[in-house]
This record gives C-alpha cells, structure tokens and sequence, in this order.
C-alpha cells in the first residue's frame, strides 16, 4: 500500500512539474511578443539611472 501511495504522488509530482514548466513557457512567449519594447525601454532607463546615480 506505501509504495502505491509513493508512486501515485511521484507522478502527481511530475505532471505538477510539467504544467508548471508549461505555463512559464507560454508566460515567458508572451512577455516576449507583448512587452519586448517595453523591457528594451525599461533596461535602458535603469542603465541611465545608474549611470546618473554614480555621477
């Protein structure tokens, strides 16, 4: 009975891991498609920052 239980919550595990990996994947495409210039624009402004603070 132990060891069923075991496996059972292994592949629960696994199929968990899965869908995470999934979403992120799918997440990370549309951050991509969606906000590429806007994450351009924002590495910029911190750079500038940066670059203003340590004058």
């Amino acid at each position: 009975m132990f060891p069923e239980y075991k496996a059972r919550e292994s592949v629960k595990k696994l199929i968990f891991w899965f869908f995470i990996l999934y979403v992120f994947k799918y997440i990370d495409k549309y951050i991509e498609v969606r906000y590429n210039m806007t994450i351009e624009v924002r590495y910029i402004a911190l750079k500038g920052k940066h670059l203003w603070m340590r004058t």
